[in-house]
């Protein structure tokens, strides 16, 4: 009995305290957002999000500016992947980024469009490509209205949600998204133009969660939630091997 209450415990722990939040896009094709709803741009200046997206097809993607784990990486894929591309941000598309953080504000916001107009290279971004911030309940309906789940874990101060963006047309309807954080120009190029078949998904079916930066080797996980439940997964089988081995050398005529 003890070796039985032993193993419930390990598992409860194993399982409650290494699993991180598994958090995947709601895919929403063909759902129209709300335009309505206000921001603050890297300038301070209050928009909506439809004085942004200003008609035209947009690449949305929600995360916050000091995440410390794939955020970085969403946005390294976007930029080479828009580089590969003949239409330039802020000519036919737009690109809006919005933090889901509420206490960021335009001072990072702008840091952040600084550099990322640097990486792109193109001077038609600059008026193109926006960095907002804004209220926790604008954030939330518009993180609802796409299908894009987060959740703050203040132990860690991480936010974890999915990586990757949703694809707008130039009425600010859900075409498609695209997961992970590598993309596909001709896929992306052609949903941007309207060309491509609005879907659930646009690239492989990647699904990798943004959360728990590892501190000991300095680099980012892009697996670090399946690894956790493979080994509580291999931590919990080593003990039910465990336990059956006992119980049978414990049983009367073994």
């Amino acid at each position: 009995m003890r070796v039985l209450f032993l193993l419930f415990c390990l598992t409860n722990l194993v399982f409650a305290q290494q699993t991180p939040p598994d958090l995947k896009f709601e895919p929403r094709p063909g759902d129209q957002l709300n335009t309505d709803l206000s921001f603050i741009d890297s300038d301070g200046e209050r928009v909506t999000l439809g004085r942004v997206l200003g008609g035209k097809p947009a690449i949305l993607v929600l995360g916050y500016y000091h995440c410390p784990s794939l955020c970085h990486q969403v946005q390294f894929g976007l930029v080479d992947v828009l580089k590969q591309l003949e239409p330039s941000v802020g000519e036919r598309f737009q690109v809006v980024m919005v933090s889901i953080d509420p206490t960021e504000g335009p001072e990072l916001a702008r840091t952040k469009k600084r550099g990322t107009l640097v990486r792109y290279g193109r001077e038609s971004a600059r008026d193109g490509w926006f960095y907002l911030t804004g209220s926790r309940g604008n954030v939330e309906e518009l993180a609802a209205s796409v299908g894009f789940p987060y959740t703050y874990d203040q132990e860690l101060d991480q936010y974890a949600h999915p990586a990757g963006f949703v694809i707008l047309d130039s009425t600010a309807t859900i075409e498609s998204y695209a997961l992970g954080i590598s993309f596909e120009p001709d896929v992306i190029e052609k949903a941007l133009l309207g060309e491509g078949e609005r879907s659930g998904s646009l690239t492989r079916q990647v699904q990798l969660l943004c959360y728990a930066y590892d501190p000991v080797s300095g680099k980012y996980s892009l697996s670090i939630v399946r690894l956790t439940r493979l080994l509580a997964f291999l931590t919990v089988l080593v003990l039910v091997i465990y336990v059956i081995s006992r119980l049978r050398k414990e049983s009367p005529g073994e």
